[in-house]
């Protein structure tokens, strides 16, 4: 698990990171909020002002027409005037003047009504135009927020896939960095094979007393003197199989034995992303010092054996353990495999 000061220190480098994007985009969003309440504001403007003056318009064509009107009448005024001093001989002109009158009055009035049609069509225009604006506007607006909403998302997650990355190449780091420390206190801690010969040999001194004095109770339920239980048997060689199994890979490393036993005993946590694997720790002291022995010897040191009788235990006990007897043995003795003569 991450750790919170990688978490803090991911967040703090995203945010330098994709800052100035994350702030595009905020600025992006405000404008688009100022340019749809411009648009509004426009799409009110241009409709009232085509209203007012379409309103404004309406008496003036009103008195146009209505002087039009007033000057046919005083000119009908004029001609009735003109025939009525012609008397009779006027008679076949009087109808012909009532009918051109008639459509003169009828074309007036018709240009009139068109006209006041007219500016009142362009005051509804105007409306409609308005709302037509308004709603062009929210579209673009939502359009707009749409894809920024896109794009913030996008940012969210790169800036989420980075601060995540960012954690796990800290905590490698810092995995890497106590992996080094820690063998470097190791390292500091080797001496040569004989100094850990000697180390090891005092430490079996002291288990050994321990062991003596406090009967009945030893690290993996290994008892005193007496019999050990199958149980404890098991127990001890499990132990033994571990610690066997682990330092053939320093075996095969080329590492001496005191490396081996410094890191079964401490144990050695696995690095992050490194694809070593972890070293356990070994509490059993007794078991580790003889998986040693069968990994780097092929057989129980003498030490042990006692050790492990006083533990209740003989090395023939444990399956898989090489006693030093039977190993002396069998490496002095010539290979005789295939020979039916020569018992085994």
């Amino acid at each position: 698990m991450a750790s919170k000061r990688d978490r803090q220190i991911a967040r703090a480098e995203a945010k330098v990171r994709f800052g100035s994007e994350r702030a595009t985009l905020s600025d992006l969003v405000s404008q688009a909020e100022k340019n749809y309440a411009d648009d509004l504001t426009a799409a009110g403007a241009a409709s009232r002002s085509a209203a007012h003056f379409a309103r404004a318009a309406k008496p003036g064509i009103r008195d146009i027409y209505h002087d039009a009107a007033a000057q046919t009448q005083t000119a009908n005024a004029d001609v009735d005037r003109a025939l009525a001093g012609l008397g009779a001989a006027a008679d076949p002109y009087r109808a012909i003047v009532a009918r051109e009158r008639g459509g003169a009055t009828g074309r007036l009035a018709t240009a009139n009504a068109q006209a006041l049609k007219s500016l009142t069509d362009r005051e509804q225009e105007a409306v409609a135009g308005k709302l037509y604006a308004e709603q062009n506007a929210k579209t673009q607006y939502r359009d707009t927020l749409n894809t920024l909403a896109t794009k913030l998302q996008d940012l969210g997650d790169r800036e989420g896939a980075f601060a995540v990355a960012r954690i796990g190449t800290l905590g490698e780091a810092r995995a890497k960095r106590k992996a080094q420390t820690r063998n470097t206190r190791l390292a500091a801690g080797l001496r040569s094979d004989a100094a850990d010969v000697a180390y090891q040999r005092e430490l079996d001194k002291i288990r050994l007393r321990a062991e003596l004095r406090d009967k009945g109770a030893t690290t993996k339920g290994l008892s005193g003197n007496k019999p050990a239980s199958r149980t404890e048997v098991r127990g001890f060689q499990g132990n033994v199989a571990k610690a066997l199994a682990h330092a053939k890979r320093y075996i095969a490393s080329g590492d001496p034995r005191s490396k081996a036993a410094s890191a079964l005993t401490t144990g050695v946590s696995p690095v992050a992303g490194s694809g070593a694997q972890g070293v356990p720790s070994i509490e059993d002291q007794l078991a580790l010092s003889v998986g040693l022995d069968m990994a780097y010897d092929g057989h129980v040191s003498r030490r042990n054996a006692r050790l492990m009788k006083a533990a209740g235990m003989r090395v023939a006990d444990v399956p898989g353990l090489t006693s030093y007897t039977d190993w002396y043995r069998r490496s002095r003795r010539p290979d005789t495999a295939g020979n039916p003569n020569v018992s085994r």
